[in-house]
């Protein structure tokens, strides 16, 4: 983690907002220099009336167990927390796998239970 993720870190731990991201889809994504496939999701949130788009990307391999077009289709416009900073809501993390929650130290929601079969069962 770069000090400047950590830093950022930091502020929303201190001052952490959490609201709903939907998702708006996922590509896969092949990084030349590590020869890695990495899916990306792309997303977007709300905060204080002002709309926030971004994407993240997770190591295919580590996450996910066929993750076909058909699955892909069915995570648009699924919802997920994010967590940021009230001061400045541009320093978020989108909250997807039990990974992201236990980064912040939350619990996974009961209510995302569905994701796990989706991502993780062929």
């Amino acid at each position: 983690m770069s000090i400047k993720k950590s830093r950022d870190k930091k502020e929303i731990i201190h001052n952490q907002v959490i609201e709903v991201a939907t998702v708006d889809g996922v590509e896969e994504k092949y990084h030349a220099k590590t020869g890695t496939v990495y899916l990306r999701f792309h997303y977007h949130y709300q905060c204080k009336n002002t709309l926030f788009r971004d994407k993240i990307d997770y190591n295919y391999k580590r996450y996910f167990v066929g993750f076909t077009g058909d699955k892909r289709e069915r995570i648009k416009q699924k919802r997920f927390p994010v967590i940021l900073s009230s001061k400045d809501p541009s320093k978020h993390r989108i909250l997807i796998f039990w990974s992201d929650f236990s980064k912040y130290h939350l619990p996974f929601p009961d209510s995302l239970k569905w994701s796990e079969k989706l991502f993780y069962n062929r």
